[in-house]
């Protein structure tokens, strides 16, 4: 029960799956707990840190920034795909 499976899948299971399952999830343990950790070690870093940004400035998403192509810019691009993909120019 401590692996995250019912009493009804466990009476379902081979023993190799059920020693798949086991490994499985000490693997995903083991995964949570260096999350943990790290987590930890950064909130440990992050209070040491002078003029830290707010955290919602960090997780806050940026807006992409649409710039315009020039013509020319926008025509070497064709060529080149159009090379890329075996075409010619005329």
């Amino acid at each position: 029960m401590a692996v995250g499976i019912s009493l009804y899948e466990y009476n379902d299971m081979t023993p190799y799956e059920l020693t798949v399952h086991i490994e499985e999830h000490h693997k995903r343990e083991k995964f949570m707990q260096n999350e943990r950790i790290s987590a930890a070690y950064y909130g440990a870093y992050f209070g040491r840190v002078k003029n830290w940004p707010r955290l919602e400035d960090i997780l806050k998403e940026k807006p992409k920034e649409n710039q315009e192509q020039a013509a020319v810019d926008m025509f070497a691009e064709v060529k080149r795909l159009n090379a890329m993909f075996g075409g010619t120019v005329t």
